[in-house]
């Protein structure tokens, strides 16, 4: 698999991603930027191999990679099977779930958020939901190698087993009254976000402790899924930090 710009490569080599070669552009990084100091000196105590390589070898590998002058080979970025994952069940713990968002734009902007509010990880649907790709990696920044993310293939059954074990389940719709300033966060917490356009479905809306919205001015209905994945993670450890 490819990925590309100095952030996403900085954050596979902290995390001790497998990567096979990165290479750089020698035309447009000099050996005097300091991102090609940083990321020889990381990838050196490891053994990685550099290439400094023209950009129209760049180009041959992915264009879109080419234009920030910086790709690497990995290999792919792993999903854990839901029934493979130790979950830990304290009152901080605090999990997203995403019910088939298929928006690889949206996914990515939520990977990086929960990377940056460090979510202890991300569950997403077997089936319609983003394939992790170059780009995915790229807008998360690196976030795909911060946070676990985990396959259920039943994400409604997956709900119920979290349930079972001490997690409080938050669905976030905006046809209710309730607000996400009304959810305690002293308690293990799981997030949910629905489909770009169909929502949380049903059976799994149902099935939460909490139903709640981000309130707002009216003018607009709803905010965009990964803007009100942020907000809500975002707001909850807020409150957890005494804020």
């Amino acid at each position: 698999m490819i990925i590309y710009g100095y952030q996403a490569i900085s954050e596979a080599i902290d995390e001790g991603v497998p990567i096979h070669c990165i290479y750089v552009d020698r035309d447009r990084v000099t050996r005097r930027d300091r991102r090609f100091t940083k990321l020889r000196d990381k990838a050196g105590k490891l053994n990685i191999k550099i290439q400094e390589v023209p950009y129209e070898k760049l180009l041959t590998l992915d264009k879109e990679g080419a234009k920030t002058g910086f790709i690497a080979l990995i290999s792919e970025v792993p999903l854990i099977p839901f029934e493979e994952f130790e979950f830990k069940v304290e009152k901080n713990s605090l999990l997203v779930a995403l019910d088939e968002v298929t928006d690889a734009g949206n996914f990515a902007s939520i990977v990086r958020a929960c990377a940056f509010f460090g979510v202890d990880a991300i569950i997403v649907t077997e089936r319609r939901s983003p394939y992790i790709s170059p780009q995915v990696v790229k807008v998360s920044s690196g976030g795909v190698f911060k946070v676990p993310i985990i396959r259920a293939k039943n994400l409604s059954r997956a709900i119920s087993d979290l349930k079972e074990i001490g997690f409080w389940i938050v669905s976030l719709t905006p046809h209710v009254e309730s607000t996400i300033y009304e959810v305690p966060v002293d308690i293990p917490l799981v997030v949910i976000a629905g489909n770009e356009e169909r929502g949380i479905r049903r059976l799994i809306i149902e099935n939460s402790d909490y139903r709640v919205k981000i309130p707002g001015s009216g003018r607009l209905e709803s905010l965009n899924v990964s803007q009100a994945v942020a907000i809500t993670i975002s707001d909850i450890c807020r409150r957890r930090l005494g804020f």
